[in-house]
């Protein structure tokens, strides 16, 4: 169980940071936080809203403080022809027909940073945790056996 366990979370790491080797169409790519970090197309600054965004201030209390302001969300919501774009990418990028944007988690420079899911059904079961260090951020993913969840950053071309 314990090899299983392991194998699975080597593979979401590795999925995580390499998955998004670029899907470009639709004038943009879909591509990981930690490449999108690499290439320079967000800072830590912008991590640490993403973080904050997607997870409050769980394991980064030391960097965020008590009083951490994160960047607002401007726009506050993904229009909905955005939105349709980045399913798109993602649809063609995965092979996945069945892609839903569960969340939004603002826009940094020319990244549109999403959490979505590949899954047919959305249900919250019990998981597996991973912490992943990008930037020196922190963040805690989780990936059940039964449907993916991710997120990543659309960068607009």
């Amino acid at each position: 169980m314990r090899k299983k366990l392991f194998v699975i979370g080597m593979v979401f790491l590795m999925g995580f940071s390499l998955f998004c080797g670029c899907s470009e169409s639709e004038n943009g790519e879909v591509i990981g936080l930690q490449e999108a970090y690499e290439k320079e197309y967000l800072t830590q600054e912008n991590l640490l809203s993403i973080a904050y965004y997607y997870q409050g201030t769980k394991n980064n209390e030391e960097l965020m403080g008590q009083n951490y302001v994160p960047k607002y969300k401007d726009p506050e919501t993904l229009n909905e022809k955005i939105e349709e774009k980045i399913i798109r990418v993602l649809k063609k990028k995965t092979e996945q027909d069945h892609i839903k944007i569960l969340d939004y988690l603002g826009t940094y420079k020319d990244c549109i940073v999403i959490k979505y899911t590949d899954a047919q059904q959305y249900t919250a079961v019990e998981s597996v945790k991973y912490l992943v260090e990008i930037g020196g951020v922190t963040f805690s993913f989780w990936t059940p056996e039964t449907e993916k969840l991710a997120v990543y950053a659309y960068k607009k071309q």
